[in-house]
């Protein structure tokens, strides 16, 4: 909750609390695999719709997927034998 929110006594919609700690499970993954989303201005611009709820959870996975799938797929691990 933000310091306004507080202020004003206002309480954050639920929903976006959700889709804020889904977001920051992704943001854990993809730190896990070796890439730092959080300086991508379009990474940025997607998680923003996300929370705001102007693009589904199906649309902000394909749009990251596009924006990092190449890196994560140079990034990953070889299959063990």
């Amino acid at each position: 909750m933000s310091k306004i929110q507080r202020a004003e006594g206002q309480q954050p919609e639920p929903r976006k609390l959700a889709r804020a700690e889904a977001f920051r499970d992704a943001e854990a993954s993809l730190l896990l695999e070796g890439l730092d989303p959080t300086k991508d201005q379009r990474y940025l611009a997607i998680k923003a719709q996300l929370i705001h709820g102007t693009l589904s959870f199906d649309e902000a996975e394909a749009a990251i997927r596009a924006l990092f799938g190449s890196a994560s797929a140079e990034n990953a691990l070889p299959a063990s034998a």
